[in-house]
């Protein structure tokens, strides 16, 4: 599937979990019985907000009250980073195997002056890992704080989950 168009397709999976009321289209008796597991996990673990969608149609929906607030998706968002990266790199643009420095001033010696895009994508950069992202929420310049951030492991060598890599990749 081209990235522009998977692009599109995870874009609409969003908004129609933003979509209103529930339906419930016939269902083979498979598909009806993955239905009813989904639903037993859904009240098993109490989600915010769960869709699943087939083809076109909403095969299941579920929202609390909590998930008609804003989710912070969090996460979800390395996957859009991941896949514009793709696309500026499938037009030319850039190259996974850019190094920082082409894009980030101050990045271009030790070991920071080694990271590439791909490091940054794949959670090898080396970067020093923060627990949980505590470095986020109301920072007016979440770029320059995470910019300043160390690297302390060869980029490359080591694959540490990284919410900051993702941030100087955005």
């Amino acid at each position: 599937v081209p990235v522009p168009r998977a692009l599109s397709a995870l874009a609409a999976l969003l908004l129609a979990a933003c979509a209103s009321a529930p339906r419930r289209p016939s269902l083979s008796p498979a598909a009806e019985k993955a239905r009813l597991a989904l639903e037993a996990h859904a009240n098993a673990v109490h989600p915010d907000a769960l869709l699943a969608v087939r083809g076109s149609r909403v095969v299941y929906e579920r929202r609390t009250s909590a998930g008609h607030k804003p989710i912070h998706i969090r996460s979800l968002t390395k996957l859009f980073t991941a896949a514009g990266v793709g696309v500026l790199a499938d037009a030319g643009r850039l190259g996974l195997d850019d190094r920082l420095s082409r894009f980030l001033p101050g990045w271009d010696a030790g070991l920071k002056g080694k990271v590439t895009l791909r490091h940054l994508l794949a959670h090898s950069s080396g970067l020093d890992n923060i627990p949980g992202d505590g470095y986020v929420p109301n920072n007016p310049d979440v770029l320059k704080t995470v910019s300043e951030l160390a690297v302390v492991r060869e980029p490359g060598k080591t694959a540490v989950y990284d919410n900051a890599a993702y941030i100087l990749a955005a």
